[in-house]
């Protein structure tokens, strides 16, 4: 009689992790590989440090924090994705002209409940854009409000006004991250869209970054 006593026991000691959400957190480093802007003239943007004037786009580097929690086929999560102090070369062709913006200890802030598949070990999140410049997906933060300096162009100075009217923060997010068999790290892409604009100066701005994380 006490053999399927015991193998009760057992069962229940070796499901005990599966009652309870597991948490985990740690930083991360990543790229934005890639700028696609839609708007009513080609536009080409450059990230770049302060001081920097590179004459194409190169992946841009950044840091960040993530803090996940498990539960079910669900999990939770917050996130900081620190672009920091960089320019941003915005050319926007005879119409648009060119511009820079400068922005200082910049950052997104993101949070969601996103689909767990086991099986693959991936987080899946997807927030649409609900409406223009809502900034729903994400909340900016800066030490210092960004600035636009008209570089050349018949109307750098409306692209100039239309940056300061736009919010800062995000109206779209989609994360894809798999991670390891222990949990003890991620990696995958992370991509941000923000409209701009408004009329003749919208725009929709996709950012395609790539995030690998270690945490514990």
């Amino acid at each position: 009689m006490k053999k399927p006593l015991f193998i009760l026991s057992l069962f229940v000691l070796t499901s005990i992790p599966m009652l309870f959400a597991e948490s985990r957190s740690g930083s991360s480093l990543g790229t934005l590989e890639s700028v696609t802007v839609v708007a009513s003239t080609t536009v080409d943007v450059i990230y770049a440090n302060h001081g920097e004037t590179p004459d194409a786009f190169r992946p841009y580097p950044f840091d960040g924090d993530w803090s996940f929690t498990w539960n079910g086929n669900q999990v939770s999560f917050a996130g900081v994705i620190r672009l920091g102090s960089f320019q941003t070369i915005t050319d926007a062709g005879s119409m648009g002209g060119v511009t820079i913006q400068t922005f200082y200890d910049f950052a997104h802030n993101l949070s969601g409940i996103g689909r767990w598949d086991s099986a693959s070990r991936t987080l899946t999140f997807e927030m649409i854009p609900d409406g223009r410049d809502d900034a729903r997906a994400s909340r900016a933060t800066w030490s210092r409000e960004a600035e636009c300096e008209k570089i050349r162009g018949m109307f750098a100075g409306v692209s100039c006004s239309a940056f300061k009217k736009s919010s800062p923060g995000l109206e779209g997010v989609k994360l894809t991250f798999r991670f390891n068999e222990d949990l003890s790290g991620f990696e995958g892409e992370a991509i941000l869209i923000q409209f701009g604009g408004k009329g003749a100066t919208e725009s929709e701005t996709t950012m395609v970054t790539r995030i690998q994380g270690d945490l514990r």
